[in-house]
């Protein structure tokens, strides 16, 4: 079996996944954790498709570990009247955001890629930048089904409790769990 490596998983899909629009208990979610933002940063935005829910603002930074979708980001934002700033890094190193840069950080089916040697890394990381961190995820499953090589189960309550980060405002679907964090 071939090692996952995300940035030549991600940069060499021609689409990050099949779906253009996201469950409303998804953007329910979002759209409440970002109402008063003034700052935001979406971590890894795919082809925008939570861009509709940024409709209001004047602009959206975006980071992702490759270049791909930027076209087709900046048509979405385009349809949707805002501009995007386009930060690509291969390695999760936010050593050009300042701390605190951003009101709000969103991670949308982002973080369930990530290794389980780099996840702690990668979320101290989004909270050393973001005031707080809005996310959807898989829901933690220790004895779920094998997943893709590029899917991992994640203990994101437990990987925060272990960082001393505040874990809240959980939400449980099937399969999947939002939730909010922040550096206490």
């Amino acid at each position: 079996m071939v090692e996952y490596n995300e940035v030549n998983y991600w940069g060499g899909r021609s689409r990050p996944n099949s779906s253009k629009s996201i469950a409303p208990v998804f953007s329910n979610y979002i759209a409440e954790s970002i109402k008063d933002c003034i700052d935001l940063l979406e971590f890894g935005p795919g082809v925008g498709r939570m861009f509709e829910l940024y409709q209001d603002r004047e602009e959206v930074h975006c980071f992702d570990i490759h270049r791909s979708y930027f076209k087709e980001c900046k048509k979405e934002a385009k349809k949707y009247g805002f501009k995007i700033s386009f930060t690509v890094c291969p390695e999760i190193g936010f050593t050009l955001f300042n701390d605190k840069e951003f009101d709000v950080v969103v991670c949308s089916q982002v973080l369930l890629h990530q290794k389980p040697e780099s996840i702690a890394k990668v979320m101290k990381e989004i909270a050393r930048i973001g005031k707080k961190v809005v996310c959807i995820s898989l829901k933690y499953d220790p004895n779920g089904p094998e997943l893709r090589p590029h899917c991992f189960f994640h203990d994101y309550k437990d990987i925060c409790s272990q960082n001393g980060w505040h874990y809240y405002n959980e939400v449980l679907t099937k399969s999947n769990v939002c939730f909010t964090y922040e550096e206490d």
